[in-house]
């Protein structure tokens, strides 16, 4: 074989050996390429995973915020209704004017009642949301503020009363006209002056409930005189405006006992710390 066919020979088994490499070399710039794009494939779901992660957690954030918001809201308007039907109460309570002697007097007094006793149903709807809402401290303080509304409520209603039946026995003290009326009146006026001196020097605080069984001649002979003075007006005094005189001889009228005092105190008290509770609990949220 001459030169020539050695190096054509040569050339081609070159050439048969130069196919596989380029081959090998493109597989590998090809991996090379899809391990790159997965690469970028990962880094750009990484990314969006934690774009997407941020914009959850902000529009939860945002969402709780609202929550906390609407929450907050809606407490504070609970608890501001509570306050307001209490002070409605209250108000309503001291509101009475004692009215002239007439017919229309007891009807008067009866609409007082009826009027607190609507405050009153008020007041217990405005706690049951309070309760709901608020916790249990909160609940309790709000009881203690409803029971203190109630019983200055209950207090001024019968102080009321007992400021009518005052009223009309007054009244009768300085009609014009039926002078026997008068006379009696004024007897009995005196007679319940007598008995509220012989109480006062007995029981210097009225705490003790009168009557009772063993009071001290003193009182007892009052308390005769003024029976006596009562059935001269007999179908002219009730017996309801009866027994509340003799109350106010007993016991004082309203404004003097110290019931009336306490029960005032508890419920300025009762205000003071569900209002400090509210703030505290409406911060927290």
């Amino acid at each position: 074989m001459n030169l020539e066919g050695i190096g054509a020979i040569a050339a081609a088994a070159v050439a048969c050996t130069a196919v596989p490499a380029s081959i090998y070399v493109g597989r590998r710039q090809a991996e090379a390429a899809l391990r790159g794009a997965e690469a970028t494939y990962q880094g750009g779901l990484a990314q969006a995973e934690s774009a997407y992660a941020a914009a959850l957690d902000a529009v939860r954030a945002e969402t709780e915020a609202a929550d906390r918001h609407w929450l907050r809201g809606l407490r504070r308007d609970a608890y501001a209704a509570f306050l307001l039907a209490s002070h409605t109460l209250t108000e309503q309570a001291q509101s009475y004017n004692v009215a002239p002697a007439s017919a229309e007097a007891s009807a008067l007094v009866s609409q007082f009642s009826a009027e607190l006793r609507g405050a009153e149903t008020s007041l217990r709807g405005a706690y049951l949301i309070t309760a709901l809402e608020g916790g249990e401290a909160l609940e309790a303080i709000s009881f203690r503020v409803m029971q203190a509304t109630i019983a200055f409520g209950r207090l001024h209603e019968r102080g009321a009363m007992l400021d009518q039946a005052w009223a009309n026995l007054t009244a009768l003290s300085t009609r014009p006209t039926e002078e026997s009326i008068r006379r009696h009146a004024t007897r009995l006026l005196t007679s319940l002056a007598y008995l509220t001196m012989a109480v006062l020097e007995c029981y210097p605080d009225r705490e003790l409930r009168l009557p009772v069984p063993d009071m001290p001649e003193s009182i007892t002979e009052a308390v005769r005189n003024c029976q006596t003075d009562f059935l001269n007006l007999q179908g002219v005094i009730s017996e309801e405006d009866r027994r509340l005189l003799l109350e106010i001889q007993y016991r004082g009228f309203i404004r003097e006992r110290n019931e009336y005092t306490d029960t005032r105190a508890d419920l300025d008290t009762a205000h003071d710390e569900f209002i400090t509770a509210v703030r505290s609990e409406l911060a927290r949220i």
